[in-house]
């Protein structure tokens, strides 16, 4: 048997090399395609989007795209693992040192639920799909930076356009006391 060639070998490592890179690199959950871009999704992922530009205007534009993409990604593989538990309207929405993506998430989970209240709830596979495209527009409109917004500018300026405003309700007067509760930005409803 005769040894393979120096050709032969240098294609191989280099094969190898490649195998092994990719083995290590870690897969992006994003998507980038229109299948979760139907007339039927849309108000969903509109509803989505809405909550996190809410959480963008309640941190007072603080939020960064990678407290978003640590947020959805974390949702994504809860929904992965089975159906999330049912969410209690009576929770409030709390912000703490280092839980920017715990305010994200359950204000999407608020969100859906104000959805569901009115329109039937997509599937899971279609919740992921969408998540999974919020995902991409991250990947889109953000950059590597640690203090990028680009996400969120983007969001903002889709939400402004389509005639959604947020706004925080006016500080309460000092001699109020101050409850260490975020208050609910109002939401005005959205029809295709």
């Amino acid at each position: 048997m005769s040894k393979p060639s120096q050709r032969k070998r240098e294609k191989q490592r280099k094969r190898e090399a490649k195998r092994q890179r990719r083995l290590t690199e870690p897969v992006s959950l994003a998507y980038t395609g229109n299948k979760y871009k139907t007339n039927e999704l849309i108000p969903f992922h509109f509803a989505t989007e809405t909550a996190i530009y809410e959480c963008f205007v309640i941190t007072r534009r603080r939020l960064t795209d990678h407290h978003v993409r640590a947020a959805v990604e974390w949702l994504i593989a809860e929904l992965r693992r089975g159906p999330l538990p049912e969410w209690d309207a009576g929770n409030t929405l709390t912000l703490t040192a280092g839980g920017e993506a715990d305010l994200i998430v359950a204000n999407i989970r608020r969100s859906w639920c104000m959805y569901a209240e009115e329109n039937p709830r997509p599937g899971r596979d279609n919740v992921i799909g969408v998540l999974r495209t919020i995902l991409g527009s991250i990947e889109c409109w953000g950059s590597i930076g640690p203090e990028s917004r680009g996400y969120l500018k983007f969001i903002e300026g889709l939400c402004n356009k389509l005639g959604v405003r947020v706004t925080l309700a006016p500080a309460p007067p000092p001699e109020m006391e101050v409850l260490p509760e975020l208050p609910l930005p109002e939401r005005i409803p959205f029809s295709p």
